[in-house]
């Protein structure tokens, strides 16, 4: 299949996924912490990731080999390899999961893991309600403020934010409202100058 170079390796589709699958293709070892190992394509996995191509691909070490280490930890690898193959997440994935595999679909370039996983947290958020503060911390820390991520997080903390039990409480109110004015000057300032954050 080669590199992405057509809009439809934004998406994951079933044809696109299967032309790559049943095709001759270099098969890779995959491992990541804690004791994880898969065998992908690596037609696959350039196929929805420039960072994959020009690692595997291009003018560095790596290039050739038949192994790459996925910077996730086992159950975040597997996330991500049963995406690959079956372009789905687990109706169950928790936040702290999906935001870690949020970030390495945007470190290494995958549109289409992103989108997919912004669908999920949207069609889910309702049952799951907000994701702790530290999840959106460390979101923040490493995203920038352009994410999906991010947007999808300060809105929901600044227009939808519900805590089940305590929502008329004096400490829910206070917190409500230091929260939502902070996220809110955030997006409008520049990073440093709210969170120290570059």
């Amino acid at each position: 299949m080669g590199t992405r170079t057509d809009p439809s390796s934004h998406t994951w589709t079933a044809e696109a996924v299967g032309n790559i699958i049943t095709t001759n293709s270099k098969m890779l070892k995959c491992t990541a912490n804690g004791d994880f190992n898969a065998l992908i394509p690596e037609d696959l996995l350039c196929y929805f990731s420039r960072y994959y191509t020009a690692l595997l691909r291009g003018n560095f070490s790596e290039a050739g080999q038949d192994n790459v280490t996925i910077e996730l930890d086992a159950s975040q690898a597997k996330a991500f390899v049963t995406w690959l193959y079956t372009g789905s997440l687990a109706k169950d994935l928790e936040y702290p999961l999906l935001v870690k595999l949020y970030i390495f679909a945007d470190k290494t370039d995958i549109p289409a893991l992103r989108k997919d996983i912004m669908s999920h947290i949207h069609k889910h958020s309702k049952i799951k309600g907000n994701p702790r503060l530290k999840h959106v911390a460390n979101a923040f820390a490493i995203l920038s403020k352009s994410s999906g991520l991010v947007r999808w997080m300060v809105d929901r903390y600044v227009y939808h934010w519900t805590t089940y039990g305590y929502k008329t409480s004096p400490t829910h109110t206070t917190a409500r409202r230091k929260y939502r004015d902070f996220l809110s000057r955030w997006m409008l300032q520049a990073p440093t100058e709210v969170t120290g954050l570059a």
